[in-house]
């Protein structure tokens, strides 16, 4: 056990979203799929499968004080290539890349939780897709990834873990995109 698993901040969601019945869109859920079943290896990550998202995520964001969303999003990049984002790089992407998050239905779920609520430090894991067309089979670009992919966010768990001492920095910063970046950092490097 890492000595930092006794860290006393809260715990850092996972949450998964996409369709798996369109294709790469369900990259995100089928990940939190197989990231469940390494569940005991993160007792302070909690790992959900939130499906195609939406509104019914409001409750969810207004409880929790931080998330590490997976998702596919068209950011004009290779198929399975990853970026890790905050919310504000929706806005900002939208206009030059058209940058989509399953009609950016999430992205405005997450504007609404901030306009009614303190929402959580968020950071999205995008992956690109190459097809969102109705399948419940991932492209071949995806599926060979999927191992990649999985490795990149368990280190991103290990970089929370090793840094969740600084977590409550994140917690206590109120400018939510402030929020944002020190999560950022806290999951992508050396805090």
């Amino acid at each position: 056990m890492n000595r930092n698993d006794n860290c006393p901040a809260p715990k850092l969601t996972v949450l998964g979203l996409g369709n798996i019945l369109s294709g790469d869109d369900g990259i995100g859920v089928l990940l939190i799929q197989k990231l469940i079943e390494r569940q005991s290896e993160f007792p302070l990550v909690e790992f959900i499968d939130g499906g195609v998202g939406g509104l019914r995520l409001l409750n969810l964001l207004e409880e929790i004080p931080a998330v590490l969303i997976v998702d596919s999003a068209d950011m004009k990049l290779q198929a399975s290539e990853s970026r890790l984002i905050i919310p504000a790089q929706l806005a900002e992407d939208q206009g030059e890349k058209g940058f989509s998050l399953h009609d950016i239905s999430f992205a405005q779920t997450l504007a609404m939780a901030e306009r009614f609520f303190s929402r959580p430090a968020t950071v999205i894991f995008a992956i690109q897709p190459k097809s969102v067309e109705q399948s419940d089979k991932l492209s071949d670009e995806l599926n060979d990834a999927f191992g990649r992919l999985e490795d990149q966010i368990i280190k991103l768990l290990n970089n929370w873990r090793k840094n969740c001492n600084k977590f409550r920095e994140v917690l206590l910063e109120t400018d939510i995109e402030k929020k944002d970046k020190l999560l950022l950092r806290c999951l992508n490097e050396d805090f």
